[in-house]
């Protein structure tokens, strides 16, 4: 993901389970991200495509929805800025 579909070059940080040593949907995966982040988890918004994933994450203290790839950029823009995050896609 990090290369093929570039995310490298659209976020400031990536966090993959073989590298954490933790997988999703275990308690352990969000503490280590929230840990590299430095932040309260109430800051952070995880967007997975499985449900599972999204409600450990809600116990771990962070926002979380689900979202399907197939939903579109609409969609997602739509969900980011319904938790503030707004998405100019003109600024790049």
């Amino acid at each position: 993901m990090s290369e093929i579909l570039n995310y490298r070059s659209l976020f400031d940080s990536e966090f993959y389970s073989c590298f954490l040593g933790a997988a999703k949907p275990k308690s352990a995966f969000f503490r280590k991200t929230i840990a590299k982040l430095g932040c309260d988890a109430g800051n952070v918004l995880f967007l997975d495509d499985r449900t599972e994933n999204v409600e450990a994450a809600k116990r771990a203290g962070l926002n979380a929805v689900v979202f399907l790839g197939a939903e579109g950029a609409l969609s997602l823009q739509r969900r980011l800025a319904s938790f503030g995050v707004i998405v100019d896609h003109y600024a790049q």
